[in-house]
């Protein structure tokens, strides 16, 4: 006597019905996980704006707390173009002013502070303002190329005689 065709077909359902059961507990488990780390987080942060309103420096405490690579830099990344970083940072950037620090700003991976140390504007100049550099540096490689194979092709195909004298020769 053996399993009939709709009790394994009802077996197999039930196993799909508990390995998603099992997947949507997990998922729970992980989303209450990043809850307690993000809750951690934002507390951490607040003790953080807490010591720099007391007079702590941010790079003392970015040395202290970040976890980022610029952690032995004191959170320092250098100038920044736009479009470098996250927009949601870039934008919180753009509405600091020099020595300035946001509010923490929350990203998909995580939470940040940023100060902004200096802000420069690099001016746009109009396209025929410079054309002629630009056209200038474009042909400057090519040119210069041009140059060395031409000279290059001409030493190759050079045949250059030396006239010494004999008495020149021989006396050394």
């Amino acid at each position: 006597m053996g399993i009939s065709k709709a009790q394994s077909a009802q077996a197999k359902a039930q196993r799909k019905l508990n390995a998603a059961n099992q997947a949507v507990n997990d998922a729970r488990a992980l989303d209450a996980a990043i809850g307690r780390r993000l809750a951690e987080a934002r507390k951490k942060l607040e003790a953080i704006q807490a010591e720099l309103k007391g007079g702590k420096s941010f790079e003392d405490l970015a040395r202290q707390h970040s976890t980022s690579p610029s952690k032995a830099t004191g959170g320092d990344l250098g100038w920044m173009n736009k479009g470098f970083l996250r927009a949601s940072i870039e934008e919180a950037a753009g509405k600091l002013k020099p020595e300035q620090v946001s509010a923490p700003i929350e990203t998909d991976k995580d939470l940040y502070l940023i100060q902004l140390i200096a802000l420069e504007d690099a001016p746009v100049k109009a396209f025929a303002e410079v054309k002629a550099k630009i056209l200038e540096k474009l042909q400057e490689p090519k040119a210069q190329n041009a140059i060395e194979q031409y000279l290059s092709n001409l030493r190759m195909r050079a045949n250059i005689r030396f006239l010494v004298p004999k008495e020149q020769i021989l006396k050394g």
